[in-house]
């Protein structure tokens, strides 16, 4: 009796959760496409060297895959998937613009993408298959991307220089450039748009700009190297992910307070080689958090799993197994 309630009590808390994840597996050059009720690998899609960031259409039909290369092979391609057929529908060249690496939807059709080694932003159209317009952040190692509201803004978070780009992608106004701290990588903006949120991993500060001017209004030092921020859909946390410490960090939006903190472990069992490049840390990096704010989804490169967390009670309440050396992450909701 108490062996079929507890599994009626997984069954209903598994249903409960709809949708899916896309998460790229760099080693393999790869798509795992996930199903969230049953946390199983449902397709298993091929993509060019190197997928490191991976973003899902407003109507999630669609998702766009960032072929960076690697050490030998420098990436200038993006991989488009149709996450209803569940193929490669096609790969795009983005031409003289190398090493492709963050991304954003501007709408169904077209996004913005950094491309890292030219130091810019360049707008794609999936229809016409090119990139249709470029402009120059300003910074060294444009590495993440994130987008304001109205699509009309882009942020860049610049490795090389340490500092946060706001680039007009109409060409209105002028660039303005911010300095954050030294290897400026997590980059996110605020749901209502208010705000921009970077961090720098070599002091750990947690730096949220002004969305407008760029001017610092608040700042929170995390554990570890913070690598990666996201917002719960209602604006009032963020989540911070650290390598070196393998910790996700929940915060306050508000009061830039921390709310709690979650170490995400690795064992002798769970460890792939890539876990030698940080000793005792499971390299968490790519987080996506699902649209009704409950679950967050780490990527976990040191032990080829995805770490689900329920940000309710900071339990992490699965390990979906993925492929090998999993980064960029998106949720697809349904």
């Amino acid at each position: 009796m108490r062996l079929l309630l507890a599994l009626a009590l997984l069954t209903s808390a598994a249903s409960a959760q709809s949708g899916g994840l896309v998460v790229l597996n760099k080693a393999e050059a790869t798509a795992s496409l996930v199903d969230l009720a049953s946390g199983l690998v449902v397709a298993t899609l091929p993509t060019g060297t190197g997928p490191h960031e991976v973003a899902v259409s407003p109507d999630g039909r669609t998702a766009v895959v960032s072929n960076y290369g690697d050490q030998t092979t420098v990436g200038a391609s993006l991989t488009v998937l149709d996450l209803m057929e569940r193929r490669v529908e096609r790969t795009i060249s983005t031409g003289a613009w190398e090493r492709p690496h963050g991304l954003a939807f501007l709408s169904d059709d077209r996004l913005a993408v950094t491309a890292e080694r030219d130091s810019a932003v360049v707008v794609v159209d999936l229809g016409a298959g090119r990139v249709i317009s470029s402009a120059a952040t300003g910074g060294g190692v444009s590495h993440m991307v994130a987008l304001a509201p109205d699509g009309r803004h882009a942020y860049t978070a610049n490795i090389g220089s340490g500092t946060v780009s706001r680039i007009d992608l109409d060409g209105g106004q002028p660039l303005t450039t911010a300095f954050v701290g030294p290897y400026t990588e997590a980059i996110a903006v605020r749901p209502d748009g208010s705000e921009v949120w970077a961090a720098s991993q070599e002091t750990g500060r947690v730096v949220a700009l002004d969305a407008e001017t760029l001017a610092e209004v608040g700042a929170v030092t995390v554990t570890g190297r913070p690598i990666r921020i996201a917002f719960t859909p209602d604006a009032r946390r963020v989540l911070v992910t650290s390598v070196e410490s393998s910790t996700v960090t929940l915060l306050d939006a508000d009061t830039r307070a921390v709310v709690g903190e979650v170490v995400l472990p690795i064992t002798a069992e769970t460890a792939n080689e890539a876990a030698a490049s940080v000793p005792g840390s499971a390299l968490p990096v790519g987080t996506a958090v699902a649209a009704d704010g409950g679950h967050a989804y780490v990527a976990m490169m040191g032990r080829n799993q995805v770490a689900e967390i329920d940000l309710g009670t900071l339990a992490v309440t699965r390990w979906l197994d993925v492929g090998s050396m999993p980064d960029g992450i998106a949720v697809v909701s349904r």
